[in-house]
């Protein structure tokens, strides 16, 4: 018995110890160490610039007023404006889908418009044009250059005109602007522009059954004459200016002239001194010496040379 208590007493004694000695040698677990993931970069997506639609107000106008763009897209934050030949346009934002176009000088310009976003361009063009009023090397007439450009162009920059009138022999149709002081004919076989009458004074017109007053053209004459200040100007001034031409041209010869000719004068109208009624006489210039541009001043006299102190009655250009 005293065997078997010491047997119990070391078995219990070895197993104590041995218990003691797991826990002395078993070490706490360690958390292991991990590098923090690197954060990665937010991706920014840029919206594609759209440019749906590209639109203007008129493709001709005077210098004097402006041709309206209106733009129509999304996702662009920067316009910017092209003309084609570094033409002299200039365009004044109105708003983010307004812009206005203008010239202070006659230009045709094909103008490209560019919505931008970043390195993302969309680009749309139009064609535009800008013409200035006056009359110009004796053959441009606000914008319409003479035995070349129709009744098309005449509408597009003025309109339906105030008084459409067929000519006697219906070869041609007049078309007068009543405050603008002229008056187209255009021929009715191609519709194109062969003259232009020129306004110097104040006159009534029937239009429609109504007197209306036909107004003097308020712009320059190749830049050396301008007859809006005051109602009548003499033909003096265009004498002094151009001089007096020397050649004669009668009535019904045909438009041949010797070398180096600036012009021609010529007897419209006879005097009628039994209707105690004056001639018409008509002296006309040819700019560069060309016949086929040519400004003619119709005024009324006692005869073809006595022209001082005589008014000028009409200018055409032809």
């Amino acid at each position: 018995m005293k065997i078997t208590r010491k047997l119990i007493v070391a078995l219990a004694f070895i197993s104590v110890f041995a218990s003691c000695s797991n826990d002395d040698s078993t070490d706490p677990e360690l958390p292991i160490s991990q590098e923090p993931e690197p954060e990665q970069p937010e991706v920014v997506v840029t919206p594609k610039v759209e440019f749906t639609d590209l639109s203007i107000s008129k493709a001709l106008l005077f210098t004097d007023q402006a041709i309206t763009v209106a733009i129509k897209g999304n996702n662009f934050n920067n316009v910017e404006f092209t003309y084609s030949d570094n033409a002299a346009i200039t365009s004044t934002k109105v708003n983010d889908s307004i812009y206005e176009l203008k010239s202070s000088t006659s230009v045709k310009s094909n103008v490209t418009v560019s919505l931008q976003n970043g390195d993302d361009v969309e680009t749309k063009s139009v064609d535009v044009e800008f013409v200035q009023h006056g009359v110009f090397q004796s053959r441009i007439v606000e914008g319409i250059n003479v035995d070349f450009d129709g009744a098309s162009r005449v509408l597009e920059l003025f309109g339906e005109p105030d008084r459409k009138q067929a000519s006697s022999s219906g070869n041609f149709v007049n078309w007068l602007y009543l405050d603008e002081g002229i008056d187209f004919a255009v021929t009715s076989s191609s519709s194109t522009v062969t003259s232009v009458f020129i306004n110097t004074a104040s006159r009534l017109v029937n239009v429609d059954g109504t007197d209306s007053i036909f107004r003097p053209y308020p712009h320059s004459i190749n830049n050396m004459f301008n007859f809006s200040d005051s109602e009548r100007n003499g033909i003096n001034e265009v004498v002094s200016s151009l001089g007096q031409p020397t050649f004669t041209l009668e009535r019904g010869a045909p438009f041949t002239f010797p070398e180096g000719t600036i012009g021609f004068k010529r007897e419209t109208s006879p005097p009628d001194a039994e209707n105690n009624r004056r001639g018409l006489y008509e002296y006309v210039y040819f700019y560069n010496n060309n016949p086929d541009n040519a400004l003619r001043f119709s005024f009324f006299a006692d005869s073809i040379d006595s022209y001082q102190g005589e008014f000028i009655s009409s200018i055409t250009i032809f």
